[in-house]
């Protein structure tokens, strides 16, 4: 990302959201004080905190699709396309679970529109053409709907697999249940399989 203001507020504002776990409790004047400006200037850039918020979602997602399309195309030996995404979300979340809380809209009162509509328009088919390859190869041979269902089914479960792992409700030790997490994801991922 360049040096200019935008890419300043949008730095600043991801760090704000990894801080707070969260958009919860983060403010526009901390964002701008952050980035090196006025509140005010803010809205010479984005149409103010949701605005700010959408920017980073955009660079969010970037690093989220990112870190799953490199974890799904350097699989284990013998590990499924369902296990290795589940992994690579896991790491994203504990990592990043502020960023991840954004991605899914958690306590965002907006909807999507034009930049952050065409970066999930893009990531999705770039997934979606990555996920309907693997159906294949794994010799689920069926129409694009159907796979497109499965993938949807896939991502849900996903979601609220680790919705409980990143709000506590897996235990103490995250890593342990994450893992759990990638093998209970190779075994969807196998039900998904079933023609």
């Amino acid at each position: 990302m360049t040096d200019t203001m935008k890419a300043r507020l949008t730095t600043a504002t991801i760090q704000a959201i990894e801080a707070h776990r969260g958009v919860s409790g983060v403010s526009l004047r901390s964002i701008a004080r952050d980035a090196g400006c006025s509140h005010v200037n803010v809205y010479h850039y984005a149409d103010g905190l949701t605005g700010l918020f959408w920017l980073a979602y955009i660079e969010a997602l970037g690093a989220f699709a990112e870190t799953c399309f490199l974890g799904v195309s350097n699989r284990k030996h013998g590990e499924n396309f369902g296990a290795a995404l589940a992994r690579s979300m896991v790491t994203f979340a504990l990592e990043r679970e502020g960023l991840y809380r954004l991605l899914w809209f958690e306590d965002l009162h907006a909807h999507p529109q034009g930049e952050a509509l065409v970066a999930i328009s893009t990531s999705q088919a770039r997934f979606s053409e990555a996920a309907f390859e693997a159906f294949r190869a794994d010799s689920l041979d069926a129409e694009d709907y159907v796979l497109a269902d499965r993938l949807s089914m896939l991502f849900a479960y996903l979601q609220g697999e680790i919705a409980v792992l990143i709000n506590g409700r897996a235990g103490d030790n995250k890593e342990a249940a994450g893992e759990l997490v990638s093998e209970r994801a190779e075994r969807m991922w196998n039900l998904l399989l079933t023609p």
